[in-house]
């Protein structure tokens, strides 16, 4: 049932005068529009189909864009890529600190292959 008809059955029970009306129909207009944008909002910051990186060559910032990495554990992917050269291996992710299995199960879907 539309947002308006349940308005009019509203409207029916109450008796409102034209103004009344006019200023209860904005509010209801104005209260779905927040309801749908509110609902249009994304609830992760991105799937596994549309952020794929590679962890061997993107920022910091972008590290941390990664599900469970935040700016501590970005910066440690970034020194030891520095110390390192890369990552060889999914396994070599694990030598981060901060970085066990589970974690590491989450951040695989968003990594693009190792080189």
């Amino acid at each position: 049932m539309g947002v308006m008809k349940i308005f009019e059955k509203i409207k029916n029970y109450i008796r409102l005068s034209k103004n009344d009306q006019q200023i209860a129909t904005i509010l209801v207009i104005i209260a779905t529009t927040l309801l749908i944008s509110y609902s249009l909002k994304p609830q992760e910051k991105f799937s596994a189909e549309e952020f794929k990186i590679n962890i061997n060559k993107v920022s910091k910032e972008e590290l941390e864009e990664l599900p469970g990495v935040g700016p501590v554990i970005a910066q440690r992917i970034v020194i030891f890529r520095e110390r390192e050269g890369h990552f060889n291996s999914l396994q070599d992710i694990l030598k981060i600190k901060g970085i066990g299995k589970k974690k590491l199960q989450k951040i695989i879907p968003h990594i693009s292959p190792l080189e």
